[in-house]
């Protein structure tokens, strides 16, 4: 009776041993950990000086190795894919006077048409409402090359211009 109370209180004991966690961390030379708070976001970032690893990757169930100290987390939560590219057509390229932007796609809401020189200055800024045609007067402008944004909601177009 002595023998199996002593293999229950052993196996009791055991039983409540939760020491084998997977726990991340890293060991270096130098480095450190800071956490960085963003509105309702909360980031953790780390960084190794002189890091000194074995190499390639051990995959054994749910656990991987990798290379290097600092291992960033290999779940994906989601990624989330959404089209943000205006479809719309410039011509004429060269342009000489009026540019013409026509647009593939139903427009709604206003539309905001940005035009840089090659020095990244805005030389046209106008918000005007969404048609399937906008034109653009760039006789005033001097002749050189041009960058085009235009915005409507949350798409945008980009064309390089180049003005005679």
């Amino acid at each position: 009776m002595k023998k199996y109370s002593v293999i229950l209180i052993v196996l009791c004991c055991f039983g409540m041993c939760h020491a084998q966690q997977i726990v991340r961390s890293s060991v270096g030379s130098s480095g450190g950990t800071g956490k960085i708070e963003s509105g309702e976001h909360t980031f953790m970032v780390q960084q190794s000086i002189g890091q000194s690893s074995v190499i390639g990757t051990t995959v054994n169930g749910a656990v991987t190795l990798r290379q290097g100290f600092i291992q960033a987390p290999i779940k994906v939560m989601s990624i989330v894919s959404e089209d943000t590219t205006l479809d719309a057509t410039v011509f004429p390229n060269p342009v000489e006077s009026v540019l013409t932007i026509q647009f593939n796609e139903v427009i709604s809401g206003e539309v905001q048409t940005i035009l840089y020189d090659m020095l990244g200055r805005i030389v046209y800024d106008r918000m005007q409402e969404g048609n399937q045609s906008i034109g653009i007067d760039m006789s005033d402008l001097s002749t050189a090359q041009y960058v085009l944004l235009v915005t409507s909601g949350n798409k945008q177009f980009k064309a390089n211009l180049i003005k005679r």
